[in-house]
């Protein structure tokens, strides 16, 4: 199943994964609450007034989501699918342009939980581990939920920030 997410499909096929950019006219462009074609949308503890959290899910790596506070490991983040879905893999994109202020805002430690239910603290712990610069690759091998909640788990001078949030999905199982 391919889900569009900004300009990027991803996608499940024959068992192997693959990402691809996409013309935003044929996709459906950008993922923000106003261009949303697969409904998804972003919610987090914490936001900057420009930098809300529906950003890391628009398609532009330009833009961006901030906890606008140093990492203090009460920050979290999360990805409601509207669906539950089975869920891959998920990329946090800091862009690639280093002079950017935010590029060395990646989570200095992190888990992850898909629940049925939003912020739900009680559901097992699917990933974690440390992010890094540009992109955090995490890991989910194929758990299933509507929502992926990410708790940033470490202190920090810097801010956390999500510039391109990516999952790599598929349906879930009947």
């Amino acid at each position: 199943m391919a889900v569009t997410l900004g300009t990027w499909a991803l996608a499940t096929l024959l068992g192997g994964c693959h990402s691809e950019p996409l013309d935003s006219s044929v996709a459906g462009g950008a993922s923000d609450q106003s261009h949303d074609d697969n409904g998804w949308t972003a919610t987090a503890s914490n936001s900057s007034l420009d930098t809300p959290p529906q950003n890391a899910l628009d398609g532009d790596l330009t833009t961006h989501w901030s906890s606008g506070k140093p990492q203090a490991a009460d920050e979290w983040f999360q990805l409601d699918f509207r669906q539950t879905l089975v869920v891959s893999s998920i990329e946090l994109d800091l862009g690639t342009d280093s002079s950017d202020a935010s590029y060395d805002d990646y989570p200095r430690g992190y888990f992850v939980r898909l629940s049925a239910t939003p912020n739900d603290e009680t559901a097992d712990v699917v990933a974690s581990g440390a992010g890094k610069t540009p992109i955090t690759h995490i890991n989910l091998k194929g758990a299933a939920g509507r929502y992926v909640f990410i708790r940033q788990t470490f202190t920090d001078a810097h801010s956390w920030s999500i510039h391109e949030l990516r999952a790599d999905v598929s349906a879930e199982a009947p």
